[in-house]
C-alpha cells in the first residue's frame, strides 16, 4: 500500500461530537477542503468521501456500518474518549499533526471484525486470558506487569463450559479459563511471545483458548511465555488451542462476560464475523498494516491440543483447578482401548 499520493483526496469531512476545539484546523495544509459536521449530520456526507472521526470509541462503533455501506475513507483523530480506537489504529499525538499526516496519505481496504454486530477495534476477551489484550500505544505493558496479572488469583482458577461452532459448522464442546478473539490487533503478548503468523491479515479471525488442566499446567504456560524464542502456531503449548476461521459462534450455557475492547458485556451467545476488505482505512501514524501477498485463505484451522473436550470437559467445569493434572474417567478408558 503506497503511503503517499500526490493526487487530491476526495471531499473531506470532519465529524465531531460537539463544538470542535477552537483553532482545531489552524495551520493544517488543505484545511479549506475540510468540512466540519456534528455527528448528527453524518447523513449529509456523500458516498466515497474521506471522513475523519473526532469521536469516542462508542460513537465510532455506531458509525461503522454506515461507513462501510457508504464506502467512506475513514481516519481516526485523537479524542480523549477514543483510547481503544486510537491504540488499535495507530493514532497518537495532536489533532493538527494527525490531520497533517492524513493530508497526503491514501486509504486501503482492511478486514473488519464484528462481535454481536459491533465493530471490534482489536480483540474480544472472554474470561481470563493473561495479557492477550489490546496494547495501549502510549503505555506498553512490561513482562513484570504481565506476570503479576497472570499470577493474580492463582488459587481460584476455574474452567467454564463453552460450545463453539465454526464457519464450516464444526461443533466443539470445551472448557476454558478464557478465550481471546483477534482481528487486526496490537497486543504486547502477541508481539513478545508469538511469531508474526498470527498478525498476518489473511481474511480470518483467530481464537486462542487457554485451558490448563492444573495449576502446574497454568504456571508452565506462563513460563513458556517468558522463555526466549517465540511460540509457533504449529507448536502451541498443550494448554492453548487455536481456531482460525471467518465466522465463529460461541455459546456459554451459564452465561459469560466478555470485554469488547475493554468494554464489559454480559451474554450467553457471542457471534464473531470477519468481513474481508470491508472498510477503507487511513492508517494512523503509528500503525503498520500487515498484509500477505497470497490469496485470502478459506482454510479453517482447528488445533485443540490438550484442552478439555466433550464429556471430559464437563468434569472440569466450575471446579478449582487441582495442583496437578488428573485424568478424567473417559481419558483413563482411552488408555486401555486399542
Amino acid at each position: 500500500m503506497p503511503e503517499q499520493d500526490n493526487q487530491l483526496p476526495p471531499p473531506t469531512y470532519l465529524l465531531h461530537d460537539g463544538i470542535p476545539e477552537e483553532g482545531l484546523l489552524t495551520g493544517v495544509a488543505g484545511e479549506s477542503y475540510i468540512t466540519q459536521l456534528a455527528i448528527g449530520q453524518h447523513d449529509a456526507i456523500p458516498q466515497g468521501s474521506r471522513v475523519l472521526l473526532c469521536l469516542s470509541d462508542d460513537k465510532v462503533r455506531q458509525l461503522a456500518e454506515t461507513a462501510i455501506a457508504a464506502q467512506w475513507e475513514v481516519g481516526i483523530l485523537p479524542h480523549r474518549q477514543a483510547r481503544q480506537a486510537m491504540a488499535a489504529l495507530g493514532v497518537k499525538g495532536k489533532v493538527a499533526d494527525v490531520l497533517r499526516y492524513y493530508a497526503d496519505r491514501r486509504s486501503g481496504p482492511v478486514d473488519v471484525l464484528f462481535c454481536n454486530g459491533e465493530l471490534v477495534f482489536s480483540s474480544v476477551v472472554i474470561g481470563r486470558v493473561l495479557a492477550l489484550r489490546p496494547n495501549d500505544i502510549n503505555r506498553h505493558q512490561t513482562v513484570r506487569s504481565m506476570l503479576l496479572g497472570a499470577l493474580k488469583g492463582l488459587t481460584d482458577l476455574r474452567l467454564k463450559a463453552y460450545k463453539l461452532v465454526t464457519g464450516k459448522d464444526r461443533e466443539i464442546k470445551t472448557a476454558a479459563l478464557g478465550m481471546v478473539a483477534l482481528g487486526h490487533t496490537q497486543s504486547a503478548l502477541l508481539e513478545y511471545a508469538f511469531t508474526n503468523e498470527l498478525a498476518v491479515t489473511d481474511g480470518r479471525l483467530a481464537l486462542l483458548s487457554l485451558a490448563p488442566r492444573s495449576i502446574v499446567s497454568y504456571l508452565l504456560f506462563i513460563l513458556r511465555l517468558l522463555l526466549p524464542g517465540k511460540i509457533k502456531l504449529s507448536q502451541l503449548p498443550p494448554s492453548l488451542s487455536l481456531i482460525q476461521t471467518n465466522r465463529l459462534h460461541i455459546s456459554a450455557p451459564r452465561g459469560t462476560e466478555y470485554l469488547l475492547d475493554g468494554k464489559p458485556v454480559h451474554t450467553s451467545e457471542i457471534e464473531l464475523e470477519m468481513r474481508n476488505d470491508a472498510l477503507q482505512l487511513l492508517p494512523g501514524p503509528a500503525l503498520t498494516v500487515r498484509r500477505v501477498d497470497a490469496p485470502r485463505s478459506h482454510k479453517e484451522i482447528v488445533r485443540l491440543n490438550d484442552v478439555p473436550q466433550g464429556d471430559g470437559a464437563g468434569a472440569l467445569v466450575e471446579q478449582h483447578l487441582p495442583l496437578f493434572t488428573h485424568a478424567t474417567e473417559d481419558e483413563y478408558r482411552e488408555l486401555f482401548v486399542a
